[in-house]
């Protein structure tokens, strides 16, 4: 199982999705974060289940029951989780973070 890193910015929207959902109903903010986890659980155990969205590599696992995706990068030595993406935001926002 490969170690993960998470981009500052996608920590920030992985704080913000779990309050908002909290906010919604109590202990809803804890169900999304046990469904980031389990996505990132799957993600580790098979880096490759994703297809590559692009050149860039990018690969987009969804999490179960939420309008949400975790954008990664499946490098040599880590999983880099470049954003907790609102699917119903505008597509490939997260550009900007990739390594150039």
């Amino acid at each position: 199982m490969k170690p993960f890193a998470i981009h500052d910015a996608a920590e920030v929207e992985l704080r913000q999705a779990i309050e908002w959902y909290e906010a919604q109903r109590e202990g809803l903010g804890g169900e999304f974060r046990e469904a980031f986890e389990a996505a990132v659980g799957r993600i580790r155990d098979f880096p490759m289940l994703h297809a590559a969205e692009d050149e860039t590599g990018t690969r987009l696992a969804p999490i179960r029951r939420f309008p949400y995706a975790i954008v990664y990068l499946d490098e040599e030595d880590r999983i880099w989780i470049v954003a907790v993406a609102d699917q119903r935001r505008r597509e490939g926002y997260w550009a900007r973070r990739l390594p150039s």
